[in-house]
């Protein structure tokens, strides 16, 4: 259980927001640069009280599996100033890379909750260039529905050409092929699902 716990825990991150496997590896890493004494991160113009800021706002994402609570699915971001991530980062190259994928997104509000993707709510359950609309979300889940596929380890993403859409289904497992099953939506919405 514990395995399969720690294998999921990215599948879960990658549904809850797009930056949270960087804010997570950022984490990570930065426990691994100072083997895991928190206190010799201290100095360089960074404070216990910055310090203790960063740890509980690690300590809320590594609950959370993420940058939402888990109920309410609120954002929250972090209380220290961006210079004491900035100057955490510095340690390392790996740390410099994963900060600059990070720097942006992990204080941006809005988006100020999960939901359907508008101006102050996201959702990386619909990813890629294309937006979906309400009703063709309904119309995709509820395919889904009738088969049995719920949504918690799905998401769905809008074809090219504008009138399909391509589900992808959560894994550990790399090399696993896709099925191609193509399913027509109800009420002529789009051509169909391509799980």
């Amino acid at each position: 259980m514990a395995r399969a716990a720690w294998s999921g825990a990215r599948i879960v991150m990658r549904q809850t927001s797009p930056e949270s496997i960087t804010i997570y590896d950022f984490i990570l890493e930065l426990y691994r640069s100072c083997s895991g004494d928190w206190d010799a991160l201290l100095g360089n113009g960074i404070t216990s009280e910055n310090l203790n800021d960063f740890l509980t706002y690690a300590a809320a994402f590594l609950s959370n599996l993420g940058n939402y609570f888990g109920s309410g699915d609120q954002k929250f971001v972090p209380a220290v100033d961006s210079n004491v991530l900035r100057t955490f980062a510095a340690r390392s190259s790996r740390l410099g890379e994963l900060y600059a994928e990070i720097a942006e997104p992990i204080y941006s509000v809005p988006p100020y909750s999960l939901g359907y993707p508008s101006t102050v709510t996201q959702s990386s359950y619909y990813p890629g260039n294309h937006h979906m609309t309400k009703e063709e979300i309904s119309a995709v889940s509820k395919v889904l529905e009738e088969r049995s596929i719920f949504p918690e380890n799905t998401r769905i993403r809008k074809c090219d050409n504008g009138t399909d859409f391509e589900v992808l289904i959560a894994s550990v497992e790399s090399d696993v092929r896709s099925d191609q099953n193509e399913f027509p939506l109800p009420g002529g919405q789009g051509k169909g699902v391509d799980m």
